[in-house]
Formats: structure tokens, sequence, C-alpha cells
């Protein structure tokens, strides 16, 4: 078998993950936590489906929540694989609501699932056991491998011993040896024993002495059973009387009833006329019977409040014409006008107020003393720095006639060197007068132009001025002071009589809302009315009351109608009519003529005779009663005495066959022992010689002989001393060896298929040469045999590579 390709649709991290394998040697490499055991399980649940192996329901492994998808919304995946020289598909939906999956021949889509064997147990699809022969457990033990998990499971020794045992008696390959062991215990258990009394051997046994016992006691009652069979007789005779008695005044009883019968018949008629009379009035009246009091009340009572809704309604239109008139008489057209003029006045007179303050601040600020300090002072300081210019002048003079003199008359003078720090002197207090003059003329330049700029402004606010004063054709600031204060008298008067219009507007608004209100308020009665009188069907309030005298009519004719029908279902009790009329005609045998008042009288005492003769006929039928129990109670048993023997008989045989069963059962179970015993010894050598040579293969010859028992623990046998060591003491690596050689020599034989090994780190705790001597062995099979190698190290890849040989890398990221 080679598993060719594998697609996630939805499983664990994985989604529409496709990996393809080939022949010989797959590598899937990736980190911890890259989803190689994911992988691993999706191919385990491609063939098994994450059932649990051998159980009687359908119970899935915790695997199967594992592994729902993080995002796929489908829990599903597809796997290709070859087998016998044909390439199958499976298709599997994980999902327990709608868990499904089937094998189709990938090349035809020829769906075979129906074909596929699952064994007796199973009710889902597991292809594993189809096309591998075993079950999960065999599976997890041999062909898949995972990290850590070397080591065989004992569930293994059950299903390797009856694979064995069918493979040499040729036997069904699902039968098991231990369930056959079981089967005989159970059929042991159900036949059971004395010691049992729950089993059916014991209750047999003791239903056979409860005979034995019955049979004494029937034999001890016959004399009694003949004795009441005459009683029983005696009593016949007795209730024949009785009964013929009965018969005649039940008789009589029914002819007197069926005069009263007829009686009641004619007296329901009569009154049955009377109640179609009245119910013929009732219908007529019957329109009227929801019409209600309070509902005409309500009509009245809304008439009255429309009635004075209209009146208030009429005295708030007089006093709107009323203030309507007084609102036309003073209009506000002319107030407006005004107002606005004072308005425009007022604005204006506080403009030309700033001006004036503007005006007068630039008075104030003009400083033309300031100017006059300033050319005085730059006057004084230049007259100063012309001292100076003159003394460094005359210095300067007597410095030359000096130099002159020294020079004529051929002598040493002192004095000149001695002007030179005063001509220094001179020439730093002159540059510091030049600095003084420039910031006296800058101040001088500054305040002229100050000066200029104030005398502009006051030019342009007497222009501004001069605007407001024309614009009211006045000629001073006095005469808009007297124009302003004149307006504002003004202006407080028409405030006044403005105040008088809202006045007056603000009542009329509160006389319209109140009308407006009233009007809405009417509207509301006047629906209310109507909404009324349309429950009705009519068009005024006095319909509705004489609609309410037809009720009263209504009701007295009902309280007569409902009288004349008790009355009538009184005379005709639990009959009716037609029920009357029917049992009269059936009955009709019954009449009697000659039958009069006086025999109806005496009704009660016919009953009274009935009665007697009825409790007679019972107590009779009670004594007879009891002596036919008796008589039922003795009969089964004297005529089951035949029955008993036959019984009796029948138990001995069955005790006795279930005798011969249990010597039968316990022969077969010492043979299978046995035979399971040879059996064991008889493949045991095969399986250790296969597994020997493996170990001593990849153990490089340190180990060769290994022995297995039945639940397949190891011993190895230690080539230095010749003795035999529990693997318990070798080294860990050692063990993953032993318990590798155990699975592949089992699957050997076990099966002839060359099944793929499926291998998930599973030699992290080999050194570097085990490591070297299982991928030889790996290198060995891989032409036969697919191995699909699950790593998180390199050291594998590094190894083929170094022995040159070929193998299909997959990564995961």
């Amino acid at each position: 078998m080679i598993i060719n390709e594998l697609n996630l649709i939805g499983f664990g991290k994985f989604e529409d993950k496709q990996l393809k394998f080939k022949d010989g040697i797959n590598i899937i490499y990736g980190e911890n936590e890259s989803g190689k055991t994911t992988i691993h399980s999706f191919i385990d649940g491609m063939f098994y489906g994450f059932l649990k192996p051998n159980s009687k329901t359908v119970r899935y492994t915790d695997e199967l929540k594992k592994y729902q998808p993080w995002n796929s919304k489908r829990y599903a995946g597809v796997m290709i694989f070859s087998h016998d020289g044909t390439l199958y598909r499976i298709e599997r939906e994980f999902n327990k609501r709608n868990a499904n999956a089937r094998v189709l021949v990938e090349n035809t889509a020829e769906d075979i699932t129906q074909e596929i064997d699952n064994g007796e147990k199973s009710k889902k699809l597991q292809p594993g056991l189809h096309f591998f022969g075993f079950n999960n457990a065999v599976y997890s033990n041999t062909i898949s491998t995972r990290q850590l998990c070397t080591k065989t499971e004992d569930e293994l020794a059950e299903e390797l011993r009856d694979k064995l045992v069918n493979v040499s008696t040729s036997l069904d390959e699902n039968i098991s040896v231990d369930n056959a062991l079981k089967e005989l215990d159970n059929r042991l258990k159900s036949i059971g024993s004395l010691r049992a009394p729950t089993s059916i051997y014991c209750k047999t046994n003791n239903e056979l002495i409860d005979m034995e016992n019955e049979k004494e006691e029937i034999l001890g009652l016959k004399d009694e059973y003949y004795n009441l069979l005459d009683q029983s007789e005696e009593l016949n005779k007795e209730l024949h009387n009785l009964e013929k008695k009965l018969d005649k005044e039940r008789l009589l009883l029914r002819q007197v009833e069926y005069r009263e019968m007829k009686n009641t018949y004619a007296e329901a008629l009569r009154l049955n006329e009377k109640l179609d009379d009245l119910k013929t009035q009732l219908d007529d009246l019957d329109k009227f019977k929801d019409y209600s009091e309070s509902d005409y009340d309500n009509c009245a009572l809304i008439e009255r409040k429309i009635e004075v809704k209209e009146s208030r309604i009429d005295e708030i239109n007089k006093k709107i014409m009323e203030l309507e008139e007084n609102l036309s008489e003073s209009s506000d057209i002319g107030l407006q006008s005004i107002y606005k003029d004072m308005e425009e006045i007022k604005k204006d007179y506080l403009a030309f107020e700033g001006l004036e303050e503007g005006k007068n601040k630039l008075f104030l600020s003009q400083d033309s003393s300031g100017l006059e300090f300033l050319k005085r002072d730059l006057d004084s300081t230049k007259a100063e720095k012309n001292k100076y210019i003159f003394g460094g002048i005359s210095i300067f003079i007597i410095y030359i006639l000096l130099i002159y003199l020294s020079k004529v008359y051929g002598y040493s003078v002192v004095l000149p060197q001695l002007l030179v720090p005063m001509v220094i002197l001179l020439v730093w207090k002159t540059k510091k007068i030049d600095k003084s003059v420039g910031k006296i003329e800058e101040k001088i330049r500054e305040t002229a132009i100050n000066g200029e700029n104030r005398e502009r402004k006051i030019i342009q606010i007497g222009e501004e001025e001069k605007i407001i004063l024309d614009k009211y054709k006045l000629n001073s600031k006095f005469e808009l002071r007297d124009l302003y204060e004149r307006s504002q008298r003004e202006n407080y008067r028409v405030e006044q009589k403005y105040e008088s219009q809202e006045e007056l507007k603000n009542k009329l608004n509160i006389e319209v809302n109140k009308k407006n209100d009233l009007q809405s308020e009417k509207e509301d009665l006047l629906n209310s009315l109507n909404e009324l009188l349309l429950k009705y069907g009519v068009n005024t309030t006095s319909e509705i009351r004489e609609g309410l005298n037809k009720k009263i009519k209504l009701d007295e004719i009902q309280i007569k109608f409902y009288n004349k029908k008790e009355l009538f279902n009184k005379v005709l009790g639990d009959y009716t009519l037609e029920k009357l009329e029917n049992d009269l005609n059936i009955n009709k045998e019954y009449e009697n003529d000659e039958i009069i008042s006086e025999d109806i009288q005496s009704k009660n005492s016919i009953k009274d005779s009935i009665e007697n003769l009825t409790q007679s006929i019972s107590d009779t039928k009670l004594d007879k009663k009891g002596i036919d129990e008796k008589i039922s109670l003795i009969n089964p048993k004297i005529s089951r005495l035949v029955e008993i023997e036959e019984e009796m008989e029948r138990c001995k045989n069955i005790l006795e066959e279930f005798d011969n069963k249990k010597n039968a059962i316990e022969l077969a179970k010492s043979t299978i022992e046995e035979l399971s015993k040879d059996i064991h010894n008889q493949f045991a050598p095969h399986i250790n010689e296969k597994v020997g040579s493996m170990i001593n293969k990849i153990t490089n010859g340190k180990y060769s002989a290994v022995k297995i028992d039945n639940k397949l623990n190891i011993s190895v046998v230690d080539p230095q001393i010749g003795e035999v060591v529990d693997i318990e003491n070798l080294s860990g690596g050692t063990i993953d060896q032993l318990y590798f050689s155990l699975r592949f020599g089992i699957i050997n034989s076990m099966t002839e298929d060359k099944l793929p090994l499926i291998l998930d780190d599973c030699f992290i705790q080999y050194d570097n040469n085990r490591l070297n001597n299982i991928l030889n062995l790996l290198i060995d099979i891989k032409d036969t045999r697919q191995v699909i190698l699950f790593s998180c190290h390199n050291r594998e890849m590094e190894a083929l590579n170094n022995l040159n040989i070929n193998y299909n890398l997959i990564t995961l990221s």
C-alpha cells in the first residue's frame, strides 16, 4: 500500500492543506507546533474515523474534538492511496452531527462504500479494517508509531494471539480466543447451578420440587370437588325461578313507563310550540341586545358638552372682534417709523460724543514745550562740542609749534608727549557729544512727526463730526445734544403706546388660542358622538333611546323563554323530542291501553318488587359464585394432574440436558486453552527469530537473541554472560530499538501485505549510531514498503544525504 495524497479541508490548524507522498522514504519536517502530529492523526482519522476499537456502541476518542478546525466551517478531509494496484479515494466528514465517509475507486469514481467490510461490531465506516485487516488498536501498535510511544499496548497481545490462532487453524479472522473463552464462561453462567438461586438450572430444579408437592395436594381434593358440583346445580334451579318472576315485573314496569313517556311527549310538544313563538320574537328583537344604557348616557352628556363649547366659542368671538377693532384704531406703523428715527439719533449722538472724547485726548497729549526743551538741549550740546573742537585745535597748534621749536633749536622737549593724552581725551569727549546730539535730533524728528499725525486726526474727527451735524442740519454739538434729549422724551412716549398695542395683541392671541382649543375639543366630542351613533347604525341619540326600550322588551321575552325552556327541559329530563319520539316507536310493543292512572301511581311498588327480586338473584348468584370459585380453584388442580406429571418429566429431561451441556463446555474450554498454548509455542520461535534478526541488525550485533511471551513482554539474552536480561535494565535508546523491532516483526507475522510505516519523531532518544542503524533498516525496506517519517530535527535528512539516498521532503512552516 502507498499513501499518495492528503487533503486537509478543515482539520486542526490546517485549512485546504495538500500533501503529496511518494514511494520509498518520505520525511515531513517541521518545528514544534508546526502540525506534524496533526497530520499523523489525520491519517489515523481517515482510516478509522477516531472510533474506539472493540466498542459495542459508536464511541469516539478525544482526538475527534481535539482536531476540530480553527477557521474552516467544514471538519473534513480526503486521502488518496493505492492498494494491490488500484488507486482509492477516502472522503470523510468528521463532524458528529453529519459524520459521513465513503470510499471511491479514484480512476472511475465508482463508489464502493457498501463493499467495504467493517467487521461485525462496527456501525461506522472504517476503511482501515478492510484494507489492513485489523482494528485501530493493532494499527496504532504496528504501522503507526507516535513520539515516545514505541512500546506496545496490552491490547495488542490479545489481538496478535487471535490472529495467530486464526492463521494456524484457518478460522474466520474475526474469531477471538479470549472472546471464545468469555462466551463459554457466559454460557456456563447462563445455565448456572444449584448454588446460584437465580440461574435457570436452580430454577428448573426448584420447579420440579414444587410440582411434586402440588401433585400430593391435588390427590387430597377429589371428594370436596364432587360435593361442590351438586350445590352449584341446586342454585342454578333457584336462579331460573327468580329470573322468570323478574321478567314479568319488568314487563309491567315498561308498559307503565311507556304510558308516562306518551304523556310526557304530548306536554313537550305543547311547550315546544310556545318556545318557537317566543324564539321568533327574540330573533326580531335580537339586534337591540347590545344596546347600552351607558352609551346612551354618554351620547347625551357629549351633546350637552358640545352645546357648552359652542356657547363659549360665541362669547370668545365677540371678544376677538372688540380687540381687533381696538388694534385697527391704533396702528403701529407710524410708531415703528418714529421709533426707528429715534434709534438713529441715539446712535449718531453717541458716535459724536465718542469723537469729541478722542479729539480731547489728542489735544491733551500735545506737548509743544517738550519740543522747545529738546531744541535748547541740542543747541547747548552743540555749543559744548564746539568748545571741545576749539580746545583740540588749540592743543594741536601748540603741539606743532613745540615740534617746530625743538627742531629749530636742537633740544629735546618733553611737553609734546604730555599733550597726547589730552588730545585723546578731547577726541573721546567729542564722539560722546556727537552721540548725544544724534539722540536729541532723533527725538526732535519723532516729536515733529507725532504732532503732524495728531493734527491730521483732529482734522479727520472734525470732518466726521460735521457729517453728523449736517445730517440733522445742525451747527454745534449743543444743538445735537438738544435734539437727542427731545428724541429720548419722544421715545418714552412711543414705548408707552407700543406696549399698549402689544398688550392688545397678546390678549387677542390668548382669545384666539382659547377659541382654537374649544373648537378642537368640540371636534373631539363630535367624533366621539359619531363613533357611538355609528356603533348602533343610527343618526340621533333619541334613536338609541328607542332601541333601549326595545331591549327592555327583549329582556322580558328572554325571561319568559328561559322559564319555558327550563320547564320544557324538566319535562323531557334526559330525553330530546326526537329521542322520545324514537323511543315511543321502538317500544310500541309495550303500549297497553288497559294501563290506567292507578297503575302509573303503583309504579314505585313495581320497582320495589323488581329491586327485591334483583337482590335475591344477586344473593343467589353470589352464593353460586363462591361455590363456582371453589370449583374453579380445585378444577385446574384436578385437571393439572396429568399435566404436572408431564411437566415433571420435562424438568428432569432439561436438568439432564443442562448437565450434559456443562460437561461439554468445560471440555471445550480446556481444549481451547491447550490449543492457545500450543499455538503460542508454535509461533513464538518464528517471531523471536524475526525480531532477533532485526535487533541484531540495528544494534550492530550487540543483541541477537530475544524472548517474547504471550503478553508481548520482551527480554533479551546478554551475549557475554548468556543470561536472560529484563529490558527495564537497558538504556532508553535500546528499549526503543527492541520495541520498534517487535512492532515490525509482528506486522510481518500478521500479514504478507507490504503496508506503510508511519513514524512520528520515534528516534529522538537514538544517538547517531543507533539512528544510522535504523535508517539503514528503513533503506533496506523502502523499495517494498513506504516510509512516512515525521521529524523536528535535521539528523535524519543529514544522514540520508550522507548516504546519497533519495527521499521526498515535505516542509511545514
